[in-house]
């Protein structure tokens, strides 16, 4: 198992299931992304229910999303360290 020293970071990207990259899944696409570039985890969670800033409701039932269209949204999370010099891994 992977030991994380130093300082943390959660990262947290929002992506509408919908969302593509070169014809594959967004999340999909982000969460290789970060494996290869030696990230300590990534995690997709779908998302029920939820609002943002303008606090209109959005779930993952689209005949109960209050803007039509619009569906449940992917979140991907992804923690990396700071090296000795307090700077990120390169993306």
């Amino acid at each position: 198992m992977r030991k994380l020293d130093g300082e943390q970071v959660l990262m947290r990207i929002f992506v509408g299931e919908s969302d593509r990259w070169e014809h594959r899944p967004l999340h999909i696409a982000l969460v290789e992304l970060f494996r290869r570039e030696g990230l300590a985890g990534a995690t997709v969670l779908r998302a029920v229910a939820g609002f943002g800033a303008d606090s209109v409701v959005h779930t993952a039932d689209a005949r109960r999303t209050h803007h039509p269209g619009e569906g449940a949204r992917a979140e991907v999370r992804g923690a990396y360290s700071y090296d000795e010099r307090g700077r990120s891994p390169p993306l």
